[in-house]
């Protein structure tokens, strides 16, 4: 979510903001740096600086790393990160790291009050369900990260004997041409002495 990647990246937009400030009283305002002028500049350059930021956002949220599948957030194509998880903190069976769904449940269906009449033999299942899952989910995507690298080699590998396929197939166009040509100069050499000797038969 772009309030999320605002507050995780705080310092890159104060930095920003600043950086247009002054651009912003440079251009428009003679250089003014008093504080009214500040205050007059606010509202618009705070506009700008989140447009700024939200086409940064956009760009790195849609681009994807060709090696690791990645987007410049940290998420593949189906929207998890290497651990796992999403931009809202769930995995794929709709759990947070805690364990618990969005509405407040634990992997057994049971949620906050349903907690409360429950013995340390339920918090301790329910924590090593948490910590299977939280095991099962980096597996699954270390495994499609080794996949997609194994998908990306396969395609580079048969782009490369395509390649080497058409070469090969130009090298040898190329190769009966020039035999054709020999061929044709031959002819006309055999044809240019046969004409010749049948003038000095005239003569």
């Amino acid at each position: 979510m772009f309030i999320k990647y605002l507050l995780k990246n705080f310092s890159s937009v104060f930095g920003t903001w600043i950086f247009l400030t002054m651009l912003n009283q440079l251009i428009f305002f003679g250089s003014c740096l008093r504080p009214d002028c500040i205050l007059a500049s606010i509202p618009h350059v705070s506009i700008i600086t989140l447009i700024v930021l939200y086409s940064i956002y956009n760009h790195e949220k849609t681009t994807y790393d060709v090696e690791t599948g990645y987007n410049g957030l940290g998420f593949n194509k189906e929207g998890y990160d290497s651990s796992g998880y999403n931009e809202k903190g769930y995995d794929r069976d709709g759990f947070n790291l805690d364990g618990y769904d969005v509405y407040g449940k634990d992997r057994k269906g049971k949620g906050f009050f349903g907690r409360l009449f429950t013995g340390n033999d339920y918090a301790r299942e329910i924590s090593k369900l948490n910590k299977e899952a939280i095991s099962a989910n980096q597996t699954r995507t270390i495994t499609e990260s080794k996949e997609t690298l194994t998908s990306i080699y396969d395609f580079n590998s048969n782009i490369t004997k395509e390649g080497g396929s058409v070469k090969s197939a130009a090298h040898s166009d190329s190769t009966s041409t020039t035999k054709s040509l020999e061929d044709l100069a031959k002819y006309k050499a055999e044809l240019k002495a046969k004409l010749d000797a049948a003038r000095e038969a005239r003569v």
